[in-house]
């Protein structure tokens, strides 16, 4: 995970939070979950937040430095890496995608009230999970938020402004990793990755031009994704150490093959 990005608000006043992420679905870069917050929900509504996904790049940016020159806008993000998500899904003890999207969530509200102290309002957060679930594991995790003080539903990202606003911190921070992506392997050919989803041909064709037999994938892939290990499967096909179905035919092969000059009353049983 990288270092975390925060600004905070220069107004004095209770805050009202948007949770949104970016990149949850693709195959390649990383994920980005932002809590956009604010103490003045009016004028935040004037602003013009809508869903970053209907939203042009270029005005994403502007209202992203809408954001960023506002006194009563603040925002904190957590950026995941393909690798810090591969090492947690991939890992001995697997860590789901959802369990990781929490684990943000859960350190961005921490984050906000550690720096902040101030009372919070309401908070607002998209989810694509069960959203009674959601909104429970919130309230447990802060005592000091009531559960009525807790919106989670999906597709907040139209509904709710500061959760619009969080949804552009979020892609245009995404955005931004992707154009300037430090790659650790030095045999990248092309950087034209197309968008990261699993449906888009460039991607595909990108992943398989880029997978090495030995070292796998460069650290732009989320190696636990079903695209991933497909690809692996179709380079490196998995194959049966012998092609016998039952233990007594393994045995019959090692017996005629290691003992074929013993008598049979000369084999010990195993």
């Amino acid at each position: 995970m990288l270092c975390p990005l925060f600004q905070n608000v220069q107004t004095e006043g209770e805050i009202t939070i948007g949770i949104d992420e970016a990149g949850r679905g693709p195959v390649l870069g990383p994920m980005v979950y932002s809590a956009f917050f604010t103490t003045n929900t009016e004028i935040i509504s004037t602003m013009g937040f809508h869903d970053s996904k209907i939203l042009s790049r270029t005005m994403r940016e502007k209202l992203f430095s809408d954001i960023k020159e506002s006194a009563v806008c603040g925002f904190s993000t957590r950026i995941l890496t393909p690798s810090y998500i591969s090492h947690l899904m991939c890992g001995p003890q697997k860590v789901s995608l959802n369990e990781i999207a929490f684990g943000a969530v859960r350190d961005i509200i921490h984050q906000i009230i550690r720096i902040n102290q101030r009372k919070i309002v309401h908070i607002y957060c998209d989810t694509v999970g069960p959203s009674g679930k959601y909104q429970m594991m919130i309230a447990n995790e802060f005592k000091d938020i009531k559960l009525n003080q807790i919106t989670v539903c999906p597709k907040a990202d139209g509904l709710y402004p500061v959760v619009s606003a969080a949804s552009i911190c979020a892609k245009v921070t995404r955005d931004t990793c992707l154009d300037n992506w430090i790659y650790e392997e030095r045999n990248i050919q092309t950087r034209k990755v197309g968008c990261g989803y699993p449906s888009d041909i460039d991607t595909i064709k990108w992943m398989k031009c880029q997978y090495d037999p030995l070292f796998g994938y460069p650290n732009l892939v989320r190696f636990g994704w079903e695209t991933s290990k497909r690809i692996i499967e179709e380079k490196v096909p998995m194959k049966r150490p012998f092609p016998y179905q039952n233990k007594q035919d393994v045995v019959g092969v090692i017996q005629s093959k290691l003992f074929a000059n013993k008598g049979i009353t000369e084999l010990t049983e195993w």
